[in-house]
């Protein structure tokens, strides 16, 4: 019945809630019993997905092996079709493996209730396709849709289980380093600052935006558009990402130093990668993820809009919503750079001594290094009987507004 059905969800969700990357933690089991039946499938499913880091080869080699079977049918897309339909209505196992631990794997193999998915490759069971969530095939959607129309509710529900898979991995980096105690004894309060910047606001972004994504996802199960969530925390809270990112270079930095003279650090590092959150993942790979993850949305934006129908109201959504998260990451390079430039600056700044002359501040908000480097200044000999030229080496640092000529300390310049 479908309350026993619900009862043994629980049991599985209650057993996995440590691992799920769902701000659906936080809804009490009385609150979750009012959610849809197809929403509590939907979040079983998810469960599976993987890290980050792992998502996108995944999916690549998914797709890989798809198109490589595709070629090999010698059937017509029409041909094929009919199986498919005809393979959808071959006996259903009974209904009660899909509430079991068993039936999930069951599930993920495409064999729940008879109903077969639209590709001809068992999907990974660490990759979950909209077509394949068992309220979808239940539904008799799937009889409905065009293998467009599927690819186009494909691209928009990558968009929520590739937030899954990331915001997993930022819980990773929250939950098993930042709040690490042993960790935390081997930094400083600058250091620790500096390494984790402000990855807790970043993974508040993302619970957010995948509780949206989730919303939308239990209004319907077939998505109508999914772009005007992304357009709206683009403006709204994506910003984030930008000073996440400008923080890179000296997170970078701050970490390679701390590897080589903070033994104690390098130590409880190496060993916190070698649990099993970690997936044998290095720790760095966690760190570099909020900007992976900005540009991959742009990507899969650009998937999405891809299979939007021309002049209708979701093809501006879409565009929108690319203009705004482009515009993120053109601020995230720019920040970067902006950085690079700052940093050249003060270690030029530690080099260039003013002897006998009116010291000037290097550093400044607009100024920027065009170009360095050694030129050769040249001067008559000293004496009746040596006229050969004298080359004295001479070093030029260009910048924006400003020319530097300088000797090396020691050397003699005519």
């Amino acid at each position: 019945t479908q309350n026993e059905m619900y009862f043994i969800t629980f049991s599985v969700l209650l057993f996995c809630i440590h691992n799920v990357p769902y701000p659906v933690w936080r809804l009490t089991v009385f609150q979750m019993a009012n959610l849809p039946l197809f929403f509590l499938h939907i979040f079983t499913f998810v469960l599976s997905e993987p890290l980050y880091q792992t998502y996108r080869a995944t999916v690549i080699t998914k797709e890989i092996k798809r198109q490589t079977i595709c070629r090999n049918i010698s059937k017509t897309s029409a041909d094929f079709t009919m199986d498919w339909v005809a393979r959808r209505a071959a006996t259903a196992p009974p209904a009660t493996t899909m509430t079991t631990g068993a039936s999930t794997t069951t599930t993920l193999s495409g064999a729940s209730n008879g109903l077969a998915r639209v590709s001809p490759v068992p999907t990974p069971s660490h990759s979950t396709l909209w077509q394949d969530l068992p309220a979808v095939r239940d539904s008799g959607i799937l009889d409905t849709l065009s293998p467009e129309q599927c690819k186009y509710q494909e691209s928009m529900f990558e968009v929520l289980t590739s937030e899954v898979s990331y915001l997993r991995s930022l819980r990773v980096l929250t939950d098993h380093f930042l709040d690490s105690r042993e960790l935390h004894d081997t930094l400083i309060i600058r250091d620790r600052k500096t390494l984790f910047s402000n990855i807790l606001r970043v993974r508040e972004v993302s619970e957010r935006f995948l509780k949206d994504l989730e919303e939308r996802m239990d209004q319907n199960l077939v998505l109508t558009d999914i772009c005007d969530i992304i357009h709206y925390h683009a403006q709204h809270n994506f910003p984030v990402y930008i000073d996440y990112v400008r923080n890179q270079i000296y997170q970078e930095k701050t970490y390679t130093t701390l590897i080589k003279n903070n033994f104690p650090f390098a130590a409880v590092i190496s060993r916190l990668q070698e649990l099993p959150q970690c997936q044998r993942l290095p720790f760095m790979s966690f760190l570099l993820l909020p900007f992976q993850r900005i540009t991959r949305i742009k990507m899969l934006i650009e998937n999405i809009l891809k299979r939007t129908k021309e002049q209708t109201k979701e093809e501006q959504t879409a565009s929108k919503a690319l203009d705004s998260v482009s515009k993120i990451i053109e601020e995230c390079n720019t920040q970067v750079g902006k950085m690079k430039q700052m940093e050249e600056l003060i270690l030029l700044s530690r080099v260039l001594e003013f002897d006998k002359l009116k010291a000037l501040p290097i550093i400044s908000q607009t100024r920027y290094l065009e170009k360095k480097g050694e030129l050769g200044e040249m001067s008559k000999g000293g004496t009746i009987f040596n006229m050969r030229a004298k080359f004295t080496p001479v070093h030029l640092f260009l910048f924006n507004d400003l020319l530097i000529l300088a000797t090396k300390k020691g050397s003699v310049r005519n």
